[in-house]
């Protein structure tokens, strides 16, 4: 699931226009619990200082942030489920989870 909200404002007079934004945005990842967010905001200043001489300013900024629970490293569940064999059982003889052994790490799954 994803949403996303905005809001904006502009004005001005004759040799002043400005313009702020702001935004959020929020996604849910394929894997239950991992997401990513991101915060937005824009100003922009424009002024007429004298008939030769107009300034302008713009400002940005973005901080992001996610939570991918493993999605991205190769001990990740999707690497591991890309890359096991589909034959390796998933229970021992005893009922409880069997071990993957990959590369010398061991993940009881």
């Amino acid at each position: 699931m994803q949403h996303q909200h905005q809001i904006s404002a502009q004005g001005g007079t004759e040799k002043i226009q400005y313009y702020v934004s702001a935004s959020y945005m929020d996604q849910d990842g394929t894997i239950i619990g991992s997401n990513f967010n991101r915060y937005s905001f824009r100003a922009n200043l424009d002024a007429q200082l004298k008939k030769w001489l107009k300034l302008g300013l713009t400002a940005t900024y973005t901080a992001t942030g996610d939570d991918l629970k493993l999605a991205d490293s190769d001990e990740g569940l999707i690497n591991y489920s890309l890359t096991t064999l589909p034959d390796i059982p998933i229970y021992n003889l005893d009922g409880s989870y069997a071990t993957v052994v990959r590369e010398g790490y061991t993940n009881p799954n």
